[in-house]
């Protein structure tokens, strides 16, 4: 990977509690050792809650405020559902593996 670039993987749900925030503090921890390209990898994520998904659309405009890049990576289709129910998909960057990711995240 990219030194530049860092990736956050998730596991099993994410919702409220010690899974959101663990996510923003991991965040917030990068963006404090000035780590700006961020992709957040959901492959193995199972479920998430409306916390959940607020945690995520936060530490992306926590990534823009800072004047980085921030995308979303692996998402299952029972996650995808729900950040288009949530017009997610609208304001996020969503890629379809990690992969994917790395490639796009180094692009203007």
């Amino acid at each position: 990977m990219d030194g530049d670039i860092t990736s956050v993987a998730i596991s099993g749900r994410l919702v409220l509690g010690r899974a959101s925030e663990w996510l923003d503090f991991q965040v917030n921890d990068l963006l404090g050792k000035r780590r700006r390209k961020i992709i957040l990898d959901l492959s193995e994520v199972h479920y998430i809650d409306s916390a959940g998904v607020g945690t995520i659309v936060g530490c992306a405009g926590k990534v823009k405020d800072a004047g980085g890049r921030f995308r979303v990576a692996g998402c299952q289709e029972r996650l995808l559902q729900i950040l288009r129910m949530t017009g997610v998909d609208r304001v996020l960057a969503l890629d379809e593996s990690l992969e994917t990711s790395l490639a796009r995240i180094g692009e203007g």
